[in-house]
């Protein structure tokens, strides 16, 4: 049986929507230090990981690609019938989670983060990444986490006495998800709208911080944490980040579709620069041999 499974990967959280609420458009991580000063022991700075903090040299893992993303996913789950077929596909899910470079968005990302830190202003991330064993991966949290950490990027310092917390507390969907989970420094959301996670996380913490800054690169979590974060007259300031959007002119669905194809056939991963390398290898022969 599928660790994930075809309803909580293509299920979407129902978040609360404040349409009035615009965030702060920015491009560069550094466009917030205008809002920060030194010793505000009662900020806090929430950063978003995906296209905020890292980003993936393939185009499949961007959000702009997630129609297509997801269409791939509702075959391959129609097709996987036995048991077999179920670990075949969660096994090739892992490899495309494993396999795909990602890079910081920014070179100076990681040290821009520990300047914040080292003013004594507290930091998290609040990410959608899914928790639980996925194929070749145990615990897809820990590679999250040991993966940021490789890249210089650490977070396990921040609210350490709630380390390893569940929030059962937060209200069930109707398809079920794992809890969200609070783990060196991260909060994972996944499931569930990042609002309502970060305020459960407030609750057990206790605490109320004197202005909440969060940078994520999808406005309908600007909305959430607006929504929610009213509620506890926590100030809020939202800041809808676009340095990693991905160009129309990078989008493929023929290269992915093939990707995917590739994928599961011969359970390889190939990058979209391989496949444009075999494209010009195979028009250089074609041309070659005329």
């Amino acid at each position: 049986m599928l660790a994930i499974s075809f309803l909580t990967l293509c299920a979407q959280p129902v978040g609360l929507v404040d349409t009035q609420y615009q965030p702060e458009r920015i491009y560069k991580l550094e466009e917030i230090h205008k809002h920060i000063e030194k010793d505000q022991e009662d900020l806090l700075i929430v950063f978003d990981v995906d296209e905020v903090l890292i980003t993936s040299k393939d185009a499949f893992i961007h959000p702009e690609c997630d129609s297509i993303f997801m269409k791939i996913l509702r075959r391959e789950f129609a097709k996987a019938k036995t048991p077999e077929e179920k670990q075949k596909l969660e096994y090739c899910l892992s490899l495309s989670l494993l396999k795909p470079e990602r890079t910081l968005v920014e070179e100076s990302t990681a040290s821009f983060i520990r300047h914040i830190q080292d003013l004594g202003i507290k930091t998290i991330a609040l990410t959608s990444c899914p928790t639980g064993k996925l194929g070749l991966v145990p615990k897809i949290e820990h590679w999250r986490i040991d993966h940021l950490q490789k890249m210089g990027i650490d977070f396990s310092a921040s609210f350490a006495s709630l380390d390893g917390s569940h929030f059962s507390e937060v209200p069930k969907k109707e398809v079920s998800f794992p809890d969200p989970l609070f783990e060196k420094g991260i909060l994972f959301s996944y499931g569930y709208s990042k609002g309502e996670v970060l305020e459960a996380f407030l609750a057990r913490m206790e605490w109320k911080p004197s202005k909440i800054l969060f940078i994520d690169d999808l406005v309908e979590n600007h909305h959430s944490l607006d929504k929610h974060l009213k509620t506890l007259a926590i100030p809020f300031l939202g800041f809808h980040y676009l340095g990693a959007i991905l160009p129309p002119e990078r989008i493929d669905v023929n290269l992915i579709e093939f990707q995917f194809d590739h994928l599961m056939e011969y359970e390889e991963w190939l990058s979209d620069e391989a496949i444009h390398l075999m494209k010009n290898t195979t028009k250089k022969e074609v041309v070659d041999a005329h």
